[in-house]
């Protein structure tokens, strides 16, 4: 990363729930650190995110943030994919090499999906295990 002078510039691709809680108030505590752009899911969720955190600019694709010369952006962007995916794989084929026939993906999103009001940001009231159950059609099991 080659920041500029004593700034680093940010760009956020992704503002989920653990994002707005944790990142990117915590960069945004770090002095020198600027939050340049977000990018997210849709472009509304985006913009509410960068109304909220003081972004500079909302990006409409993720390639706007990797490829922007006002972020001091990783080289690698696929690193993070990389680094999820071969650890997912590492841990199924440990499973597999211990004879593990079931493996658990253990994710709250997955099973109760995304919360707004009192039980999503910036608030994130505890849900109970008896909450509906609101996950995507392909994260049901």
């Amino acid at each position: 990363m080659a920041a500029t002078g004593s700034r680093i510039r940010l760009g956020f691709i992704g503002a989920g729930g653990n994002t707005r809680l944790r990142h990117i108030p915590g960069f945004q505590a770090i002095p020198g650190v600027k939050l340049v752009a977000v990018a997210n899911r849709t472009r509304a969720s985006a913009e509410k995110v960068a109304q909220e955190f003081h972004f500079a600019r909302v990006a409409d694709d993720w390639r706007e943030i990797v490829s922007a010369p006002d972020i001091d952006a990783d080289p690698d962007p696929y690193l993070s994919l990389t680094v999820n995916a071969m650890g997912t794989a590492s841990a199924l084929e440990a499973c597999r090499r211990a004879g593990v026939n079931r493996f658990t993906y253990a994710s709250s999103k997955a099973v109760y999906g995304v919360f707004d009001g009192p039980f999503g940001h910036p608030i994130y009231t505890p849900i109970s295990e008896d909450a509906p159950r609101r996950a995507e059609p392909w994260q049901r099991a």
